[in-house]
């Protein structure tokens, strides 16, 4: 097992914990990945599964969940008043974050639509580079359109001047990018971000805070995993026998099939 796909299958054990812990896990296990001196020793030799890892550092977080649990059974006698005060005025914070969330103008063309003149790869704008292996996109504050061509590179074009690509990633940042993966898996987490995913044609896991995620699947059949916390998620058709999986952990987010806007 490689460096790269250790991580992703960790990212993926690691799923039960909220975001900035997991990336907390994670930024330290690629540390120690990249201090390692060249031996016999493979990854799984030195840390474990991933899913082995993984627990360990769940378990340890669900001791403090507990601890600060009990915290909040001794305080609880404040009072049921202040407790409704509390939760009305927390669904009315997650109400206007999901208004400045979704603020982002309608569609610039039908992105269902792969014929799309804007998206020839002779059109002005487009960039590309080879790759092969797993993608990682990270988004902040951006809207992204995703789609799958059968060739070992990754092309983009974007609007706007906070995007990177570079190792095995690409971040992007108050910008507008259309980007077009290789047939390789795709591990895509988003905050405050509007994501489009056009006919995924490779496993893909989606972890959302406070974002939009409309999904165009066409005929393809999929694998569903969705977990929702404080979310409006669509009822996506399952088929648990499809070869390719989505994976989607939304938190205050709006999870829905794509329609042109």
């Amino acid at each position: 097992m490689t460096g790269p796909e250790y991580i992703a299958a960790l990212k993926k054990a690691l799923r039960g914990l909220d975001r900035k812990t997991r990336d907390d896990v994670v930024l330290e296990i690629e540390g120690h990945i990249a201090a390692l001196s060249e031996d016999n020793l493979s990854l799984i030799d030195r840390f474990g599964t991933p899913e082995a890892l993984a627990g360990q550092y769940v378990e340890q977080q669900s001791g403090v969940d507990r601890q600060t649990k009990s915290l909040g059974q001794r305080v609880a006698g404040l009072g049921k008043g202040v407790l409704i005060l509390i939760g009305s005025v927390t669904v009315l914070l997650v109400a206007g974050i999901t208004l400045i969330v979704y603020s982002f103008d309608g569609d610039d063309f039908d992105y269902a639509n792969q014929a799309a003149p804007e998206l020839s790869a002779t059109a002005e704008g487009w960039e590309s580079r080879p790759w092969t292996g797993p993608v990682e996109i990270n988004a902040q504050q951006a809207q992204i359109v995703l789609y799958w061509h059968g060739q070992d590179s990754l092309r983009w074009h974007c609007d706007g001047r906070q995007f990177n690509v570079g190792g095995r990633s690409m971040e992007v940042r108050h910008a507008h990018c259309l980007v077009f993966l290789p047939h390789s898996a795709a591990s895509i987490q988003a905050e405050q971000s509007a994501v489009t995913i056009v006919r995924p044609q490779a496993d893909v896991d989606i972890d959302l805070d406070q974002s939009r995620l409309r999904l165009a699947a066409g005929s393809q059949a999929y694998r569903f995993d969705i977990e929702s916390d404080l979310s409006d998620v669509a009822d996506f058709p399952n088929d648990p026998s499809a070869p390719l999986a989505v994976t989607i952990i939304a938190r205050e987010s709006l999870v829905e099939p794509y329609a042109y806007e």
